[in-house]
């Protein structure tokens, strides 16, 4: 309730300084922008708190890389060319970010079109905020590897990086298998 009165004040002093309203006149144009700076910052400060009371588990892995998978994600960043497309991690795509051809990897059975003659796939299930099950992960490893002849390049620190070829898939589309039994 109280993020809910917070943003609702918020969007009034909004809505009444683009109104300019007779409470401009009151209080001045300086003080409004003030004061709807203040409850924006209030709004953001009980949404996070408001989260992290809901769920605790939230602040230790909320954005956390240990250091190695750090280390080892840097790596893979500065050694990808950057004309290859990346299939990264749905908790470490961001990374990947300003590249043309970038996707998260996460839907089993999504089709993850390879527009790039090489693609790197970076697979992380147990770094950032993750969506796929570590034994999901595996499964797909396994896929890239056998089905569509991919290689494994690094292998440490909970990352996982594959290259694949896209004249080695048919159709240039990976489909990676669904989930395990244990997974989702």
């Amino acid at each position: 309730v109280v993020p809910f009165l917070v943003v609702g004040s918020a969007l009034i002093v909004v809505w009444l300084a683009a109104r300019q309203a007779p409470i401009l006149k009151l209080v001045g144009r300086r003080s409004l922008n003030v004061l709807g700076c203040v409850l924006g910052s209030a709004s953001l400060t009980s949404a996070i708190l408001l989260a992290n009371q809901r769920d605790p588990s939230i602040a230790p892995s909320w954005l956390t890389v240990p250091p190695g998978s750090a280390a080892v994600l840097q790596r893979i960043y500065e050694g990808v060319p950057a004309s290859w497309e990346v299939v990264a991690s749905q908790g470490i795509v961001g990374r990947f970010g300003q590249r043309r051809y970038v996707y998260a990897f996460g839907k089993a059975g999504a089709p993850i079109p390879l527009e790039t003659a090489k693609v790197m796939f970076v697979i992380a299930p147990i770094v950032g905020i993750e969506t796929v099950p570590e034994p999901d992960a595996l499964v797909a490893e396994t896929a890239l590897e056998s089905t569509y002849h991919g290689t494994v390049v690094i292998h440490r620190d909970g990352v996982l990086g594959i290259v694949v070829d896209r004249s080695a898939v048919p159709g240039h589309v990976v489909k990676l298998p669904p989930p395990t039994a244990g997974g989702r």
